[in-house]
């Protein structure tokens, strides 16, 4: 890993290298100051980028130079550029999601606390209405002559717009303290009051008791309740004995409601406000002291399921399609403690789900809240996608242009590679040119010939060369093949020149060392050879056998027919050429023989020493 930002740094460098031309280069010298000599405390030593840029470029000072060019292809390049867009982009996206699920989480917390709010104001106008019933049955009680009975109560119940404040409570009543020496009187009193089948449930004797004796609305359900004793009741009686010492509201946990039945069954829950005999005075002598003072409760009995649905209606008549509502009694959630929920809360992102408590006087409840996908989806995400989609297709451009620059870089420094071996090429090719026709000058006019004599041979082995170079530049320098460079020499002869053999391409240096000698040959064989006269033949045949080591090139020069040979006295040019020349190339001294039947000339070499492509090129001709 240490080694990899600086690529990735020298890698962004090069693919902004083509940007860069024009621009002068930056220099740690101040203007006036040479190189070799840097001012006091400048380093010699080549900074950090510039050995990174020699291990990408290959320069000598470079280390693993092999691997870091490699590394610096257009591919990798691209693929760099690429990971560095996708990782930005993933970056971005990241952070986006990451904003707007807090978006999301604090809208879901702002309207939870809204609905908690609401929850809070519903249950102060709840309080205020018990409250305000009980006020009103204290100051009845006070005045001499007058008693609480049904019409008052359903007065009471209307002037108060119960139905209309607390929508989904089930009922409004008023439950009076009765004890063991008043059970008879009060029975008999509520009686005469028009409930002829009243009397106090469950039957039994007990010292104290508190029967529903006005419950408004009173519908079917409402019915069920009258002449029941909550106080008979443990959960009731212990709530009921709280709120008669505190003087509070106070508020039961999840219990039966007197009125369940049939088949919609629902938890619920009572609201009880104790109302004093005397007005005006909290007792404080315990138990015992509260009861006896006590003349009742102004109570309140709530259906779960309509209550809350009833609110929540209240605040958001849609809510139960945005999001999923669980209210537990107590601090723990469990299905056992289930009061009220709206739907199925698998349905529910859990990823943004709340959980709050709230105290119903005395009570705790826990309230789970957790977001539907309509009102994830109700914040506006397109953001995200278009970060996404954009993002891979900015990075896949940018990753192409990088490809296209570094390539289109690489393809500036080949090219100029290549012309810059080309003019090297060219000054080593016209030198070994300027050498041969130097040496062939040389030698030409040399031996005493004329200087006519001496022009036309110079002129005639010239062409020979310029013939040669004519096939090397169609070859392009490749080489040129045998076979060619034979009849374009031999052409003016006709049929009394035969050639024989397999396709062979000669490299270069070949191609022009063998036109040389074929021209040297056939002026020989024109001058003193087969071709004198007019019965000599000359037939050139070339092989090529496999050996162990390799395929073995053979080549023949052999004249038949003309005047008897003799072996001339002295070595010219031409014999010079014939040996040394070709020599030089196959590594070997040519065979030249004269015969009185006729001149030969042959040499055999391995065939990968003269030809310009591998010898797995060679094919029939």
């Amino acid at each position: 890993m240490k080694g990899l930002p600086p690529l990735i740094f020298c890698s962004l460098i090069r693919c902004l290298q083509p940007f860069s031309v024009g621009f002068p280069r930056a220099s740690v010298y101040f203007p006036g100051m040479s190189e070799a000599h840097p001012p006091s405390g400048v380093s010699k030593r080549p900074g950090r980028l510039r050995r990174w840029t020699e291990r990408l470029r290959g320069e000598p000072g470079g280390e693993k130079s092999a691997l870091l060019n490699a590394l610096s292809s257009p591919a990798v390049i691209a693929v760099l550029v690429l990971i560095f867009g996708l990782g930005a982009t993933i970056f971005a996206w990241r952070t986006v999601e990451i904003r707007e699920d807090r978006l999301i989480s604090e809208r879901f917390e702002n309207v939870a606390a809204q609905l908690m709010s609401h929850v809070e104001r519903h249950q102060r106008v709840h309080e205020q209405s018990l409250r305000a019933g009980a006020a009103l049955v204290s100051i009845i009680n006070e005045k001499n002559g007058v008693e609480l009975n049904a019409a008052k109560w359903r007065a009471i119940y209307d002037n108060l717009r119960v139905a209309e404040l607390l929508p989904g409570v089930q009922g409004f009543g008023f439950a009076e303290a009765v004890t063991a020496g008043n059970r008879a009187e009060h029975i008999a009193r509520i009686r005469q009051q028009g409930y002829s089948q009243y009397d106090i449930r469950p039957a039994g004797e007990r010292d104290f008791s508190t029967p529903i004796v006005y419950l408004e609305p009173l519908d079917s359900r409402n019915q069920q309740a009258h002449g029941f004793d909550m106080f008979s009741e443990p959960e009731r009686r212990a709530v009921m004995t709280r709120a008669a010492e505190t003087g509070a509201t106070a508020a039961t946990g999840r219990v039966r409601l007197v009125q369940e039945s049939g088949a919609d069954l629902q938890s619920g829950f009572l609201l009880y406000v104790p109302v004093y005999r005397s007005v005006g005075e909290t007792n404080s002598d315990g138990v015992k002291g509260a009861l006896e003072d006590l003349a009742g409760f102004v109570y309140s009995p709530v259906r779960a399921a309509d209550f809350f649905n009833a609110i929540l209606r209240q605040f958001w008549p849609t809510i139960t399609q945005l999001a999923t509502i669980d209210v537990f009694d107590g601090a723990v959630t469990t299905p056992e403690s289930l009061i009220f929920e709206t739907g199925n809360r698998s349905a529910g992102v859990r990823n943004f789900a709340l959980q709050r408590s709230h105290d119903l006087f005395g009570q705790t409840w826990t309230v789970r809240m957790s977001p539907l996908p309509a009102f994830v989806e109700s914040v506006d995400r397109r953001a995200r996608r278009e970060i996404l989609i954009g993002g891979l297709v900015l990075s896949l451009m940018a990753g192409a242009l990088a490809w296209l620059v570094v390539q289109r870089q690489q393809q500036r420094e080949e090219a100029a590679m290549r012309n810059d071996m080309v003019a090297r090429e060219m000054s080593h090719r016209v030198k070994n040119l300027l050498a041969v026709i130097q040496s062939i000058a040389s030698r030409t006019m040399s031996g005493g010939r004329t200087l006519q004599d001496a022009r036309a041979i110079f002129s005639d082995r010239l062409s020979a060369l310029a013939r040669a170079h004519s096939a090397l530049v169609d070859g392009q320098w490749s080489g040129a093949p045998l076979r060619g460079l034979l009849e374009g020499e031999l052409a003016p002869f006709g049929a009394r020149v035969s050639v024989s053999g397999p396709y062979v391409r000669l490299n270069a240096q070949m191609a022009q060392n063998m036109a040389m000698a074929v021209h040297e040959l056939a002026t020989n064989a024109v001058k003193y050879g087969a071709l004198s006269d007019n019965a000599g033949i000359v037939r050139i045949v070339w092989r090529i056998r496999q050996e162990s080591s390799g395929p073995v090139f053979s080549f023949s020069w052999v004249e038949t027919g003309g005047p008897t040979v003799v072996e001339p006295q002295r070595d010219g040019f031409g014999q010079t050429l014939l040996r040394r020349l070709v020599g030089s190339t196959i590594g070997s001294d040519p065979v030249v023989e004269y015969a009185p039947q006729g001149f030969r000339y042959s040499f055999e070499c391995p065939l990968d020493r003269i030809v310009g492509t591998p010898a797995a090129e060679a094919k029939s001709a």
